[in-house]
């Protein structure tokens, strides 16, 4: 009871699972709905998805605010190794403040097959081409 599992819509191009529950973890709604099911089990449960919309904007949506804390930051794992929940929790927010997943392009440059000055306008069925250093 240390959060909440997400279910997500497996038709939207726009939303990511970032981190799926265990096979044997299992959810139920308290008041499932038309959109809701009632209960989720296994990797159909999602612990924190991302969404980035047709503008770039950026979302991330985890379960428990505690997948931030310094208890889980520091957690160990059951062998004694270190858990990787801090190297998530920075590369999630690196990722939604468009710090990481980010192409830069500069030195861009076009014109017309075949000749070298750029235009400012082009027609439909003009042949161009188009640099851009990433």
């Amino acid at each position: 009871d240390r959060g909440v599992g997400l279910s997500l819509d497996a038709e939207s191009e726009l939303v990511l699972p970032l981190l799926r529950a265990e096979v044997t973890s299992q959810t139920h709604a308290k008041r499932p709905t038309r959109h809701q099911p009632a209960s989720a089990s296994g990797s159909d449960i999602v612990l924190a998805a991302a969404l980035q919309a047709r503008n770039n904007a950026r979302v991330v949506v985890v379960g428990s605010l505690e997948a931030f804390t310094d208890e889980f930051a520091d957690m160990d794992t059951s062998v004694g190794k270190r858990s990787g929940n801090a190297d998530f929790a920075v590369a999630v927010a690196s990722w939604a403040f468009k710090e990481r997943g980010l192409l830069r392009g500069s030195n861009v440059h076009h014109h017309k097959v075949g000749e070298t000055e750029q235009q400012s306008l082009y027609r439909v069925m003009d042949e161009i081409l188009y640099h851009v250093d990433i």
